[in-house]
């Protein structure tokens, strides 16, 4: 009732399993199988590499402008204006009181 299962496998497939990055028929020429052959490990990578530096770029935009939108100079004017009406107000009340 036991199959036998084979368990070895042929040139063609342990060639296809390997990740290479130039095929030797082609010479390290761009082509189709050049470019069908698998991209793995460090490649992958180093394309990502770009993308994550303009999204920090992106990223460092965005904050500045946030930052700089918050601290501007009309917002801590009128923060400091309001703070000094405010306590001028204390300061009447206070003196109110003790009168």
């Amino acid at each position: 009732m036991t199959e036998d299962i084979e368990t070895t496998s042929t040139a063609d497939e342990a060639a296809a399993a390997t990740p290479t990055t130039t095929d030797s028929a082609t010479n390290g020429k761009s082509g189709a199988a050049a470019s069908a052959t698998p991209v793995t490990g460090i490649t992958t990578e180093l394309r990502r590499l770009p993308l994550a530096g303009l999204g920090l770029v992106a990223t460092i935009s965005d904050e500045t402008v946030a930052v700089v939108n918050k601290l501007s100079m009309r917002t801590l004017v009128a923060r400091g204006e309001q703070v000094q009406k405010d306590a001028a107000q204390v300061l009447k009340d206070v003196q109110a009181r003790f009168r």
